[in-house]
């Protein structure tokens, strides 16, 4: 009977995200404060169903808060961005490549106690340059140079 807990958690959590989702008008504050606080509440909620809630306040909180920053923070970016194109994939890339980072300093500092860069530093290593490359693509080459003549169009 114990393991049915986590499915009803689950099923609660999708609940009330598709409450908040689809009930409460887009522009209200309170839709968005609500859909920030249900993942770090089903988190510590699991975490008192496993009866050890240190993994759910030392890792899964702040990967959780993390990443919903990052995703903010990419949001008012595309927002506010006037010409949309391969740019926001080039943002995209680079909210990964930082959550990439963010996660592992998180898990290590959870694990080890101490910060050792690996396979989010590869990760980000190859992201930003694609990145970069879809910036200035996006920004200068599209914007000065007849597309149509380029690839013989």
């Amino acid at each position: 009977l114990s393991w049915a807990l986590f499915p009803v958690s689950a099923l609660v959590f999708l609940w009330i995200i598709a409450t908040v989702v689809l009930v409460l008008d887009r522009t209200t504050p309170l839709r968005w404060i609500l859909a920030a606080l249900d993942l770090p509440a089903f988190l510590i909620a699991l975490g008192l169903l496993t009866g050890d809630t240190s993994w759910a306040w030392r890792l899964a909180l702040p990967i959780a808060i993390f990443t919903e920053l990052i995703i903010a923070s990419l949001l008012l970016q595309i927002q506010n961005t006037k010409r949309k194109g391969l740019n926001i994939l080039a943002f995209i890339l680079v909210g990964i490549a930082i959550g990439c980072l963010g996660i592992e300093i998180f898990i290590d500092l959870y694990v080890t106690g101490a910060i050792r860069m690996s396979w989010s530093a590869i990760t980000a290593l190859a992201l930003v340059p694609i990145a970069g490359f879809l910036i200035y693509f996006h920004y200068r080459v599209a914007k000065t140079t007849n597309l149509r003549r380029l690839f013989k169009l």
